[in-house]
């Protein structure tokens, strides 16, 4: 089993606390190796070799070294030895962008295979004092090395796909080339597998099973994805640890505090004098639409973390709640249980002024797209986009007993 070094990805105690936890989860289901990409370094340098240091799973890499020492982070490779093979597993980080520029260095890539958020990914890489070596004359140098002790070669490989055919091109002798572009799918090029992970927020295991020839080439291969799901078992083990992890946070509020405010870039939000008020005050004046709401999903949001044992987790607070990390909004671990579940002001705004004006200070009536999908993201919610007018159409209050829409859009009371 291999992993990519891409799920460091945080700024706090917490989630360094997430991170080591992972990593223990890893250990627990056998892994085998974990891979040391550019997004490996978003922590930090220490908190990666710290994670190294502290793990039972090998960091490997062919061209992720210190800035001033040289010395590699990581092993160049491990081996995995199987029944009739020595299976040789590393990885390659993308190195293209200088942090002076973010533009390409002139070895033989592409520069318009690379996102500005790369860019500054390995702008962030340079800062903290880690060099990524050119990949081909790195690869070349470990597969060398390799070659001598392994009968089947595995890359793990953030380039792009089509360096990453142009490395099993140059490089023949690599059996598979896991590629992490989130995109999915697979491709034979010459005798190399180009496999693609496609796993959303690690909610997707894949399963690769070769056959392979005489020589060492690859005579066949499947693919499998699993969804990591309420289906699947539990792993003993693993379920031990993250029950550790969620009452550890639970005990320690000081890992509360960074929640992220979803939609502090709004206007309405953006007005601290304007405060939550929660759903049951909307009731008064909106019976037939907050009866509606009390049967949705939005209204019970909130109970989906309790179920899980979630509810002290900001990340998942932070969309399951109403205003979190927000001055009025919903707080972690205080008395703010009237603001639990997605309720009416995520979608319109906060209402206190609202409700002291009764009714003369206006909230939103149309929901905008960019307001939903700061939760609704293409991870969390694929194709949440191209269903979004029919999504809104089966919310539509119009649709509440006791109320009807007027010319201008109002909504009026009809019982």
């Amino acid at each position: 089993m291999i992993e990519f070094g891409d799920f460091f990805d945080g700024t706090n105690k917490l989630d360094e606390l997430r991170v080591l936890t992972y990593l223990r989860a890893l250990e627990a289901i056998g892994c085998d190796a974990v891979g040391v990409t550019s997004s490996s370094f978003a922590m930090g340098l220490a908190f990666l070799e710290q994670c190294m240091k502290d793990s039972f799973v090998p960091f490997v890499s062919s061209n992720a070294t210190h800035t001033d020492t040289g010395a590699r982070l990581g092993e160049r490779f491990v081996i995995k030895e199987t029944s009739k093979h020595r299976v040789g597993i590393t990885s390659i980080a993308d190195d293209r962008f200088s942090r002076e520029t973010g533009v390409s260095k002139g070895h033989p890539h592409d520069a318009g295979f690379v996102s500005k958020s790369s860019a500054g990914s390995l702008a962030r890489v340079q800062e903290k004092g880690i060099k990524i070596d050119e990949p081909f004359k790195a690869l070349a140098e470990n597969l060398s090395l390799m070659e001598k002790q392994c009968d089947i070669l595995i890359v793990m490989s953030s380039l792009s796909q089509q360096e990453n055919e142009r490395i099993a091109d140059r490089f023949p002798r690599i059996n598979v080339i896991v590629g992490n572009n989130g995109k999915g799918g697979e491709k034979l090029a010459g005798g190399t597998l180009i496999v693609n992970n496609r796993s959303n927020k690690g909610k997707l295991l894949g399963r690769l099973t070769l056959a392979v020839s005489g020589k060492n080439a690859i005579a066949g291969h499947t693919v499998e994805w699993l969804s990591i799901d309420k289906k699947l078992p539990d792993n003993k083990e693993v379920r031990k640890i993250l029950d550790g992890f969620y009452d550890a946070v639970a005990k320690d509020e000081k890992l509360w505090q960074d929640v992220e405010p979803k939609l502090a870039s709004f206007d309405l939000e953006k007005d601290q004098s304007n405060q939550y008020v929660g759903a049951a005050n909307c009731a008064s004046c909106h019976e037939a639409v907050y009866r509606d709401w009390r049967k949705s999903k939005h209204a019970r949001a909130y109970n989906t973390l309790l179920d899980r044992n979630r509810h002290f987790f900001p990340d998942c607070v932070s969309c399951h709640t109403t205003g979190a990390g927000l001055a009025t909004g919903f707080q972690v671990g205080q008395a703010t249980g009237h603001l639990e579940g997605v309720q009416c002001e995520i979608c319109h705004g906060p209402a206190s002024e609202h409700v002291a004006t009764d009714g003369v200070f206006q909230l939103r009536k149309a929901v905008p797209e960019e307001l939903c999908v700061k939760c609704h993201d293409s991870e969390v919610s694929p194709n949440f986009k191209d269903k979004f007018e029919a999504l809104m159409r089966s919310v539509n209050h119009a649709n509440s007993k006791g109320l009807s829409r007027t010319g201008t859009g109002e909504l009026t009371r009809t019982e």
